[in-house]
């Protein structure tokens, strides 16, 4: 009887470890204390406010990247369609049917537009949102004043900030390759 108790037990902890290796979450470490304030639901695309030492308050994804709008694209029409384009400046696309989401007066100001590959972009005031390739870490703002040139439209990127407007560059982001294809 004993022999058969301790088999159990054995066997117990086997399935319980080889349960918790294969359905633990991996741990990413402590949570940073900058994390964006708003939280992502499935079907929805979150935008969260971060305040980014010398740029002030930005606007950032659920992930807590900053998120970009360009001049060019303030009529709503979208310009940066390509892939030469898209593969720098990922669009800030909505996954699901509700409507993106917000903290405070920022939601009032988000809506969609259909980019040309039939897809749903999230935007700020009626500007597309986009990401910068080079912010490979949350409250970076690499893409702040940068200039590039893609199917022949110049474009000046700037940091969206929670009161709809572009963040305007600091001087030590000018230093990133601002100029044309400086990446």
């Amino acid at each position: 009887m004993r022999r058969t108790s301790i088999l159990a037990v054995a066997a117990c902890s086997v399935i319980i470890t080889a349960c918790a290796s294969t359905t633990a979450p991996a741990s990413s470490g402590p949570a940073s204390p900058q994390q964006p304030t708003a939280s992502s639901t499935p079907g929805t695309t979150t935008i969260g406010i971060r305040m980014v030492s010398g740029t002030g308050n930005v606007l950032v994804d659920s992930q807590g990247h900053t998120l970009y709008l360009d001049d060019q694209e303030k009529s709503g029409t979208i310009l940066c369609s390509k892939s030469d384009c898209t593969m720098i400046w990922k669009p800030l696309l909505l996954t699901g049917s509700r409507a993106p989401t917000g903290p405070g007066t920022v939601a009032s100001m988000l809506s969609t537009s259909k980019r040309p590959n039939g897809t749903i972009q999230v935007t700020l005031k009626g500007s597309p949102l986009y990401t910068f390739a080079e912010d490979t870490a949350s409250g970076q703002v690499k893409g702040n004043g940068q200039h590039d040139r893609f199917d022949g439209t110049s474009f000046t990127w700037h940091a969206a900030t929670p009161g709809g407007a572009a963040a305007q560059p600091s001087p030590t982001s000018m230093g990133n390759g601002g100029g044309y294809g400086g990446y």
